[in-house]
């Protein structure tokens, strides 16, 4: 029988929970928290996983990658297929980005990118 269950992940209790507590302070401003280090540590881990524990505090959220060389336009509709639940036809940036920000705008949001 295989378990379905999600693995247990060794190591990241601690610097997932203050991330956590960072980002759920009482403080009302706008918060970013950069995760940095040599590729194998574990970053995208970490970020996804306090990403799934607090998306359900916002009334939407994007995961996205971005690599090395990102392509804006990609990215911008990555962002807007998930947040806006529906799609552009891509086109230019900025059109994508305004109809990004109208959505956005009386939202609480959270948006997640590993580097």
């Amino acid at each position: 029988m295989l378990f379905l269950k999600k693995p247990c992940i060794v190591g990241l209790n601690g610097p997932k929970s203050e991330i956590v507590k960072h980002l759920t302070g009482d403080e009302q401003e706008l918060k970013i928290v950069s995760i940095l280090g040599p590729g194998g540590l574990g970053k995208t881990t970490l970020a996804r996983e306090v990403f799934q524990e607090l998306q359900n505090q916002f009334d939407c959220a994007a995961f996205i990658y971005v690599g090395r060389y990102p392509s804006v336009v990609d990215t911008l509709m990555d962002i807007t297929g998930q947040v806006m639940r529906k799609s552009l036809v891509p086109c230019d940036e900025r059109l994508i980005a305004t109809e990004l920000w109208k959505f956005l705008f009386t939202k609480r949001y959270s948006l997640c990118s590993p580097i």
